[in-house]
């Protein structure tokens, strides 16, 4: 079967994540403002500062310095043109033009960000952060991760760029001066950019043996582990990994090579009752055949319906009809996914995971499984095996990332994007 049309959907909530300190001001000025990290899909670290007592909201790029300075934000009403139903979205008004910030929250969690100018066509790229805190590296030793990475060239102009993998990564064990014990990173994925390659049927792995535990430096200034692929302190050639020991974590490869989240693999059985609702999704969208590049919100909701536990919309339908229904599936476990309908049709899609990665010969349990990535389900088009929908599920169901291929005839988009539940949502009249 090949692999023309994917959505993987990683839903991640398993670790409790913690009030990460800033470094605006001290005491309880310091107490009050929350610090999420992560990426922009250009490969920029980015950082969002979020004070909800005096309702403003900071974005600082480490990578090509900026900083946009504490602006201030209000809620948006789910009647309004901007919202369509959602009740967790804020906008901040950015100048008299009328160009505008939109970002969602999971409280505490992870939040999502993007600008657009008055004609609501989108300005700079998305922001994806999860919740920062100090992390010894020490503590990614053995740890498993569902895997996605998602690139955007730099050049707004080059949607040819654009780029997402799914897969899976995992550190294996560490021990500090050991000189045997390293750390080194596993995984790998499904590739949009190798997908029609007819040995690998774009399954590859995603570390050349260079990266590893003990490659990683405390990053003082960004409360993050940095990797230096030249020159120290020169954000060109900084590796960043962010997040959690225990839970999310965002890995940013620099410019123009993008950015990978990490999602803690469950250790326990998870169902799609765990995570049935309504996301917002701030996703981007390549046409590579037109040319052409967009970021725009839709709609995804999980539930337990029959024959339809997944469904895609356009933002401005309601998620109770047809109408503006982009797609719809059922979803089942990866691991009962058949050979058939894998990338190449002959050997289960975890087995060619595990191959490529080479897994197997990991000092950690927990690694060498790790290509099993209980917790994913996946749909799949069996008629004209035109497209498959994959779905990696925490048991709470909080907030997701997704990449999605679509090759359907003369197409060939690419769309990934992160999406936040709202059990506030409700169809508008």
């Amino acid at each position: 079967m090949r692999w023309i049309k994917s959505l993987i959907v990683p839903v991640f909530l398993f670790a409790l994540l913690f009030i990460a300190a800033c470094d605006d001001g001290g005491g309880k000025e310091k107490d009050k403002i929350l610090t999420f990290a992560g990426s922009e899909p250009v490969g920029d670290f980015v950082v969002i500062q979020l004070n909800k007592t005096d309702r403003t909201v900071r974005r600082v790029n480490y990578t090509n310095p900026s900083d946009s300075g504490w602006l201030t934000y209000h809620s948006v009403a789910a009647t309004h043109e901007n919202a369509q139903g959602f009740s967790i979205l804020k906008r901040v008004d950015i100048n008299d033009e009328g160009d505008y910030v939109l970002f969602a929250e999971f409280p505490n969690t992870a939040l999502v960000y993007q600008m657009f100018l008055t004609s609501d066509a989108p300005s700079g790229y998305p922001v994806y952060v999860v919740l920062r805190d100090k992390v010894d590296k020490a503590e990614y030793s053995e740890k498993a991760y569902n895997w996605i990475k998602m690139k955007i060239g730099s050049d707004p102009v080059d949607p040819d760029a654009a780029e997402m993998e799914a897969g899976f990564a995992a550190f294996d064990t560490y021990v500090e001066g050991s000189g045997t014990y390293e750390g080194l990173l596993y995984g790998a994925g499904f590739n949009s950019e190798e997908e029609e390659d007819v040995v690998t049927h774009g399954i590859t792995p995603i570390n050349d043996g260079s990266s590893m535990i003990s490659s990683f430096v405390e990053n003082t200034e960004l409360v993050a582990n940095t990797m230096w692929t030249g020159t120290v302190g020169d954000m060109d050639s900084a590796i960043t990994l962010t997040g959690t020991g225990s839970g999310t974590n965002i890995l940013d490869f620099g410019p123009d090579q993008g950015g990978g989240m990490g999602l803690v693999i469950p250790q326990s059985d998870v169902s799609l009752a765990d995570a049935a609702g309504t996301y917002f999704v701030l996703c981007y969208q390549s046409d590579k055949t037109a040319d052409t590049e967009t970021v725009q919100p839709i709609k995804v909701v999980l539930s337990t319906e029959s024959g339809a536990n997944i469904r895609v919309f356009d933002y401005e339908a309601k998620t109770n009809g047809a109408t503006g229904l982009i797609l719809t599936d059922t979803l089942t476990a990866l691991a009962s996914l058949p050979a058939g309908e894998s990338p190449g049709g002959s050997t289960a899609i975890n087995l060619q995971f595990e191959e490529a990665a080479g897994n197997d010969g990991a000092y950690s349990t927990a690694v060498q499984n790790a290509h099993l990535c209980p917790g994913v389900f996946v749909a799949s088009d069996e008629t004209s095996g035109e497209w498959v929908i994959t779905v990696s599920i925490d048991p709470l169901g909080n907030f997701f990332g997704f990449t999605m291929l679509d090759g359907t005839g003369a197409n060939d988009i690419v769309r990934f994007g992160f999406g936040i539940k709202d059990d506030g949502y409700e169809n508008l009249p």
